[in-house]
């Protein structure tokens, strides 16, 4: 109770309080680690949201923050980056802790996208050692950098709920990375093939990448096929399978193909 009084404090009416309270509710819930109140929070608030812009920005940066959080963790990530970002943007350099803090969350959501920042951006932040490694291997393609990056900070994203978040989003991203630098890599290698037939990834280039990049050898053609077909079902990737000659037939425009995800 006392730190409702708080939050009210100096505020004309309850009304004006109505954010500051909110994110007070908000934080007690994360730290509780009980988000089922969360929901009714943004539902109430729904209403005032028209004249957010009247309450004091502080009150309405950490509200996005929260909003942003929770609908992260409902795996609602394009509305999590959404308003993460207007938290990110309303937040003043003055306050750069926070917003240190809020940008944490903002790339790990912008990741899971696909977005990657400029390195300078994630430098700025002091983020470089978490972020660096891991935007690197998911670039590269390389399954077992992206496993490593991840387990070598895994009690730093686990600590910001982050850690399981980023390891179901960001491998399908890896494998995405990895099936067009394989695709790169054939054309440069063939220079020869018909340009008027749209591109394909063999099987079998595929299943050697894949050993080669994960370092496992246990993978087979069976895994192949499964990780094609998530990245078609989640319009990763634009083509299909043509099953009677275990080839992948991507979409004749490259870039379309493997257009960002983001825009998906």
């Amino acid at each position: 109770m006392k730190s409702l009084t708080v939050a009210a404090k100096g505020r004309d009416s309850t009304r004006d309080a109505t954010f500051a309270l909110c994110n007070l509710i908000f934080k007690y819930c994360f730290e509780i680690d009980n988000l089922r109140l969360c929901g009714n929070m943004v539902t109430v608030t729904q209403q005032q949201l028209t004249r957010i812009k009247h309450f004091p920005k502080a009150d309405q940066v950490m509200y996005y923050f929260w909003v942003g959080r929770l609908h992260l963790s409902q795996v609602k990530i394009g509305s999590a980056q959404e308003n993460l970002r207007v938290a990110f943007d309303n937040c003043t350099n003055k306050n750069w802790k926070t917003k240190r803090t809020i940008f944490t969350y903002l790339l790990a959501t912008s990741l899971m996208l696909g977005i990657f920042p400029h390195p300078s951006l994630v430098d700025y932040f002091g983020l470089t050692a978490q972020f660096g490694p891991l935007i690197r291997a998911i670039k590269l393609g390389h399954i077992a950098g992206f496993k490593s990056a991840l387990d070598q900070q895994r009690s730093w994203f686990a600590k910001r709920a982050l850690y399981i978040h980023l390891r179901e989003k960001c491998e399908v991203l890896v494998w995405r990375s990895l099936f067009r630098r394989t695709l790169f890599a054939n054309m440069r290698d063939r220079p020869k093939l018909d340009s008027t037939k749209p591109p394909v990834l063999t099987f079998a280039d595929l299943l050697a990448a894949l050993r080669f990049s994960s370092q496992d050898n246990t993978i087979d053609v069976n895994d192949v096929e499964c990780i094609a077909v998530s990245l078609l079902d989640q319009n990763y990737l634009r083509a299909y399978i043509l099953h009677s000659s275990s080839l992948l037939v991507l979409h004749k425009d490259v870039k379309y193909a493997f257009a960002p995800p983001f825009i998906t």
